[in-house]
C-alpha cells in the first residue's frame, strides 16, 4: 500500500484528499504482488476519481483484519458515494457511476476480476451518500500456498506463476 501511496500522492494532495493508512506495518499478504497492486491501484484511483469536492476533509482510509483464513482490507472514502440505482452496475465492464465520470468504466470491473484471480472478492459494504466501504478479502498463505502447490505440477493457477509477497 504504501508503494501505491507514493506513486498518488502528488494526485492525492492536488486532490486535498488525506491518506490514512491503518494496515498492520507487519502484515505481508502471500498472494500475487502484481495482481494486489493492480486492484488497490483501482481501488484508490475510484475513491480519488469520486471524491465530494464540496468537503474540505476529504479522506481515503484503507485498514485490514484477518478472519476465517483470509485477510480482509477495507477501503474506506467520503466520496460522493453511490446512488442506490447503480449499486448493482458498479462492477459491470464500461459502467461509469456518473455522467461527469472522465474514466473509462473500467477500474471496478479490473478491480472484481483481479480479486477473482486471488481467489478472493471484493464486495461494496456501504454507499451512504458521503461514505464508501469496500472490502476485499484476500486468502491467507496457506490457502492460496496449497493452490499453488496443486498446480505447481500444472504450472500456474488460473495464469498466476508467482507467490510474491505483497506489504
Amino acid at each position: 500500500v504504501d508503494n501505491i501511496i507514493k506513486i498518488k500522492r502528488e494526485v492525492l494532495n492536488k486532490a486535498n484528499i488525506s491518506f490514512i493508512n491503518e494496515i498492520a506495518k507487519d502484515l505481508t499478504i502471500k498472494s500475487d504482488s502484481n495482481i494486489l497492486r493492480l486492484t488497490l491501484q483501482n481501488m484508490l484511483d475510484n475513491s480519488i476519481q469520486y471524491c465530494n469536492q464540496e468537503l474540505a476533509q476529504r479522506y481515503i482510509k484503507v485498514y485490514s483484519v484477518a478472519q476465517n483464513h483470509h485477510v480482509k482490507l477495507f477501503i474506506e472514502d467520503n466520496g460522493m458515494g453511490i446512488e442506490e440505482s447503480q449499486v448493482d452496475k458498479i462492477f459491470n465492464i464500461f459502467h461509469r457511476g456518473t455522467e461527469k465520470s472522465q474514466g473509462s468504466g473500467l477500474g471496478l470491473y479490473i478491480a472484481k476480476v483481479a480479486m477473482s484471480k486471488l481467489k478472493g472478492s471484493i464486495n461494496l459494504l456501504d454507499h451512504r451518500k458521503k461514505h464508501t466501504v469496500f472490502e476485499l478479502s484476500i486468502p491467507m498463505a496457506a490457502a492460496l500456498n496449497s493452490a499453488f502447490d496443486k498446480a505447481s505440477k500444472k504450472g500456474s493457477v488460473n495464469g498466476l506463476q508467482s507467490k510474491k509477497a505483497y506489504r
